[in-house]
């Protein structure tokens, strides 16, 4: 909700609390959960590239991690 002038009001010189329309909490969503998205699908990428990679088969030679940077 937010205050707005109104010159139907009946108090005029106050201003009206009128509800947000519904597109605009769908924006707010959009926008403050769109930069955060690619934090947990960067994990669980990391999770299931890098993770589950080492746990497959035990090497003869003990190898570098291709998910390590040197």
């Amino acid at each position: 909700m937010g205050p707005a002038w109104d010159p139907s009001h009946v108090d005029f010189p106050q201003t009206n609390v009128i509800p947000y329309p519904d597109w605009v909490f769908a924006i707010i969503v959009l926008l403050s959960g769109l930069p955060v998205a690619p934090i947990p699908l960067v994990a669980l990428y990391t999770l299931i590239c890098c993770g589950l990679k080492g746990r497959r088969s035990l090497p003869s030679e003990p190898q570098p991690s291709p998910c390590v940077a040197e």
